[in-house]
């Protein structure tokens, strides 16, 4: 179990490597609100800090909110 706490907090970086996406994709899908600060990942120090299981649940809704323009 607590290895899954340790895990349970990611940085864009670290997202990164768990999703097929790059962090300036991560950067610009925060920016866009696909990920929600204060759902997906709050800034605790001014760099965003995600929560793995938000995120999962995120990628379980599929598009849920996107309209598929670039």
């Amino acid at each position: 179990m607590k290895a899954d706490l340790k895990e349970e907090y990611l940085s864009v970086g670290q997202l990164a490597e768990r999703i097929p996406y790059k962090p300036k994709t991560i950067r610009n899908l925060m920016c866009q609100g696909v990920f929600i600060e204060g759902v997906h990942f709050t800034r605790l120090t001014g760099r965003p800090i995600f929560l793995w299981s938000r995120v999962q649940d995120l990628l379980r809704e599929g598009s849920g909110g996107r309209t598929g323009k670039s």
